[in-house]
């Protein structure tokens, strides 16, 4: 209550208005928690898919007819994915791609494209 009466004294305030600054002080964590709130459930409401922009959709086989050459490979440590790196002489950017294959999975063999830029 003494900071009340100083911050009264400082800023001149009348009763009222003290009142007012006090019931407002005490709704400010509330209006915290409402505000956080709202901004969580907005943001987990919409998945990512929503706001980003679509990418088209690259596969190996394009990739080889375009003329994209295999500039890197390499083998992930389980023998069932591998990635592979594309390159392009009239292309400023790389394509990575990694194929996999599980027989628990259909289909077996899938792969997942995307440029590096």
């Amino acid at each position: 209550m003494v900071f009340w009466i100083i911050i009264r004294h400082i800023l001149g305030l009348t009763d009222n208005r003290l009142r007012t600054v006090m019931d407002t002080a005490r709704q400010l964590p509330r209006l915290k928690f409402v505000a956080l709130w709202g901004a969580l459930t907005l943001t987990f409401a919409f998945p990512a898919q929503v706001f980003a922009a679509p990418e088209e959709t690259i596969t190996i086989a394009t990739l080889l007819k375009g003329g994209w050459q295999i500039a890197g490979y390499t083998s992930t440590l389980d023998n069932r994915s591998a990635f592979i790196l594309f390159r392009h002489p009239d292309e400023p950017y790389l394509v990575q791609c990694r194929a996999s294959y599980d027989v628990t999975r259909t289909p077996s063999v899938t792969s997942n494209c995307y440029k590096l830029q």
